[in-house]
């Protein structure tokens, strides 16, 4: 009996150190595989920053290259605009204030700008022809080149500079305002052509539009 018990214990105590050993290797298993995962998880977490950080700088590689190419174009393009309006002319000793078209003409661009001619443009006839045919009219305008404040026409325009024209007298307005319906008035835009015949459109300031209107339906300017 005592030789049985004996083997007993010895059997329990084998089983014993069996699972300890188990449990053991069980633990290095998970402790691996945990290591592993935050492992794993850090080198994703760096991989997202650096795409981050790559699709920054590409995007700055992108900006630097479309504003080398804006300022390119812009340094080689003529930017002209301008106003177009009613003004009261003051002269020192004149018994009255005349009322002249005022239209200034500026240049943006670099280089310099060669003015050759001015006038008006409408979208002309019914509503089909205006809206979807784009059916245009253009009208030259005269003027004095003593009213130019430019020693000659065509004007030469440098760089931040600007050119003053005056036309007196309304035979344009009345004309405009007596044969153009009110739609075509409304559309009517001031064109300025450069040497290269480029032409540029300029909206005129409302209240020679309104002016125009006004004539329309009162009378004589």
């Amino acid at each position: 009996m005592k030789d049985i018990y004996i083997s007993h214990c010895k059997f329990i105590k084998y089983i014993e150190n069996t699972l300890y050993i188990n449990y053991e290797v069980n633990m290095d298993f998970n402790t691996i595989d945990f290591e592993s995962m935050l492992a794993a998880k850090e080198a994703a977490h760096w991989s997202f920053w650096t795409m981050i950080g790559t699709w920054i700088a590409g995007l700055a590689t992108f900006s630097a290259v479309v504003l080398s190419l804006f300022l390119s174009t812009r340094s080689t393009k003529v930017i002209i605009s301008g106003t177009v309006e009613l003004r009261d002319q003051v002269i020192v000793g004149a018994p009255s204030i005349p009322r002249v078209l005022s239209i200034c003409i500026l240049n943006k661009g670099i280089p310099t700008a060669h003015i050759s001619n001015i006038g008006w443009k409408i979208l002309e006839g019914n509503l089909f022809e205006r809206i979807i045919l784009r059916k245009k009219k253009y009208f030259h305008q005269k003027f004095q080149p003593s009213n130019v404040s430019t020693q000659c026409w065509p004007a030469k325009i440098d760089y931040g500079e600007s050119v003053y024209i005056i036309i007196e007298g309304f035979l344009w307005l009345n004309k405009f305002a007596h044969e153009l319906s009110l739609p075509e008035i409304k559309s009517l835009r001031f064109t300025i052509t450069n040497s290269f015949g480029k032409t540029i459109y300029i909206k005129p300031a409302d209240f020679l539009i309104n002016e125009i209107i006004r004539v329309k339906n009162e009378g004589t300017y």
